[in-house]
């Protein structure tokens, strides 16, 4: 599903793009006092614009053709006392890259060759803002090129849901 986007959202979204996810979007406030605040959950709604790099020679199915832009949405379980998070249904925990009274920065991968591997997530905690970059990997046997994915949008606070215990 295609959502369509103003001149100024589409030259966010480039910025995002060209600057490997810096870009913080105006945005409703966080819910409650977020910079004394270090257990939380987030639930973040916003658009992904989809576009393709590298390997111009390949043609996916219809359904995966891009540029496009579809909704977003991803939950966070923030535990800033532990500097560990996780997302949606909590398969696995990660480690919070850094914590500042503006921002939190959930993941900052800087990746390999033609960004492969890149992901860089963050939060405006002021704002509620965040910017969610990734670079995915293609598959020439099923025509899936490189593709970099720009998310952006806006989070608000949700009452905090521990993460799961460690096994060891």
């Amino acid at each position: 599903m295609n959502v369509p986007l103003g001149a100024k959202m589409w030259r966010q979204l480039r910025m995002a793009s060209a600057c490997c996810g810096a870009v913080m979007v105006a945005a409703a406030p966080v819910n409650g006092s977020a910079q004394t605040d270090t257990q939380f959950d987030l639930t973040c709604k916003g658009i992904v614009h989809s576009e393709n790099i590298g390997a111009d020679d390949i043609v996916p199915p219809p359904d995966q053709r891009l540029p496009r832009t579809d909704p977003y949405s991803l939950t966070l379980r923030v535990d800033l006392n532990r500097m560990a998070f996780c997302t949606d249904e909590c398969a696995a925990i990660e480690a919070v890259a850094a914590a500042r009274a503006d921002v939190v920065v959930f993941r900052a991968q800087a990746g390999g060759a033609f960004g492969v591997g890149f992901d860089s997530l963050t939060i405006e905690r002021t704002s509620g803002a965040f910017s969610h970059t990734w670079n995915r990997t293609g598959d020439r046997s099923r025509n899936l090129p490189f593709t970099r994915n720009v998310a952006v949008g806006t989070c608000e606070k949700a009452e905090f849901t521990p993460l799961p215990e460690s096994a060891f």
